[in-house]
């Protein structure tokens, strides 16, 4: 469970970090 949410939250960092860049 830990490393699933985990792959999911570190997924959801990048894209809000590329949105926020474009």
């Amino acid at each position: 469970m830990g490393s699933e949410r985990r792959s999911r939250v570190e997924e959801l960092s990048r894209g809000v970090r590329w949105w926020r860049s474009a």
